[in-house]
């Protein structure tokens, strides 16, 4: 079965927005992924072997949002991957479970399932029963557990954000801002993109977290920093370099990519610091959305340390085909 009939007609056009338009309208939706963003697929066709498509999706003749695939095909399209993750990304005023299943019965429409093609589907919607509803009506097959990140709101002031840090991360963050033997630089060139990534391969080799190879954060650095969409951040003591993190920019949101920290760098709360600072310079940038990563567990003390910043769980479904 591919899907009841949808309760709005919905229509996708491809490839039809100039860059410039594209731009424009994907910096009108709140919390964009950075998985759906140009510089992205810019960044991650190559190292992926992909091809990317960029569709505007229409709901009863309106635009209602955008939708940026990437795809893998053999001649004649026998064997056809296809990548939708994260997405789509809503305007304002849609984005409802009904609109949502529009648009993916649209899709399964264009894409049906098949032989030979593998579809990798992963909606970027709220994890709740009416949108589940709304997949499994659309035609979707539940194939993963849920994901789930955190989003930090930057529309309050400075100050008011200040006050709602958690009251222990709000004292740890005092204390490293008033600690003059740290210096925090905000300088990003090809020097400290080089650094974040050496510190951030030997950090990861070290701990054995999971996360982006190498060869895909240098890809993202390179064009984020071509666009001037990429933000370095480091923390010295003295001499020494203890706490690094790269955020990427995309439209009106941002993510935080990859950071590394040393033993210093956790005793004198060195993260607190360039993870405050960055939001700090998002804001000023026009920047209202702060997506922090993901997250395995509510409860671990990654998840404790985002949501200290005030940052907000976000649960989403999964993985479909």
């Amino acid at each position: 079965m591919q899907g009841e009939t949808a309760p709005f007609a919905c229509l996708i056009r491809w490839n039809v927005l100039s860059l410039d338009q594209w731009t424009e309208r994907f910096a009108q939706a709140r919390r964009a992924s950075l998985l759906q963003s140009y510089d992205y697929a810019r960044a991650a066709c190559p190292v992926l072997g992909l091809k990317a498509r960029w569709g505007v999706i229409e709901i009863d003749g309106a635009v209602a949002g955008l939708v940026q695939i990437l795809e893998t095909a053999f001649p004649g399209h026998i064997l056809h991957g296809v990548h939708l993750d994260r997405g789509p990304v809503w305007l304002p005023g849609f984005g409802a479970p009904d609109h949502v299943a529009a648009v993916f019965h649209c899709l399964n429409r264009v894409m049906p399932r098949r032989l030979g093609r593998r579809r990798r589907f992963i909606p970027d919607v709220v994890d709740t029963p009416d949108m589940r509803d709304a997949l499994a009506h659309a035609g979707l097959r539940a194939r993963g557990s849920s994901y789930q990140t955190i989003w930090l709101d930057l529309d309050p002031d400075d100050d008011t954000r200040r006050a709602a840090l958690r009251k222990s991360w709000r004292s740890e963050l005092t204390k490293a801002q008033h600690n003059n033997a740290l210096h925090v630089d905000w300088t990003t060139n090809t020097q400290t993109i080089d650094d974040v990534i050496i510190g951030y391969h030997a950090d990861r080799t070290l701990r054995g977290y999971p996360g982006p190879s190498v060869k895909m954060v240098r890809a993202l650095a390179r064009q984020f920093f071509a666009t001037n969409n990429l933000l370095v951040g480091s923390v010295r003591l003295q001499n020494e370099t203890i706490a690094m993190v790269l955020v990427l920019i995309h439209g009106s949101s941002a993510t935080y990519q990859i950071g590394w920290t040393t033993e210093a760098g956790r005793d004198y709360h060195a993260h607190h610091l360039l993870l405050w600072d960055s939001s700090v310079i998002l804001k000023q940038r026009g920047v209202r959305d702060f997506d922090l990563g993901g997250i395995s567990d509510d409860k671990d003390g990654l998840a404790v340390f985002k949501t200290g910043l005030g940052g907000t769980i976000v649960r989403t479904p999964g993985f479909y085909d």
